[in-house]
């Protein structure tokens, strides 16, 4: 299986069980293997950022950023391979 195929499945199958109905789009990333995506649901957007691999907690960078938007109320969940945030 192909990693873009790997990234959206993984994606499909988190919106199934945590927000049925949701739709999502493959958005610009960065330079890393984090995949990005504008998940729509009942007029509601949020972004996606999906790892390939589960999450290693000692990306520092990324939980830096993550405890930024936590903050501001912007994160709203996330899995061992899924963040998603407020758009």
């Amino acid at each position: 299986m192909k990693m873009k195929d790997l990234v959206n499945n993984r994606l499909q199958l988190f919106l199934t069980r945590k927000h049925p109905g949701a739709t999502f789009k493959a958005i610009t990333g960065d330079a890393s293997q984090r995949r990005y995506f504008r998940v729509t649901n009942q007029n509601r957007h949020f972004i996606a950022v999906v790892y390939p691999l589960p999450f290693e907690r000692h990306n520092q960078s990324f939980l830096l950023v993550s405890e930024f938007f936590q903050k501001f109320n912007l994160y709203l969940q996330n899995d061992k391979y899924i963040y998603i945030y407020l758009d």
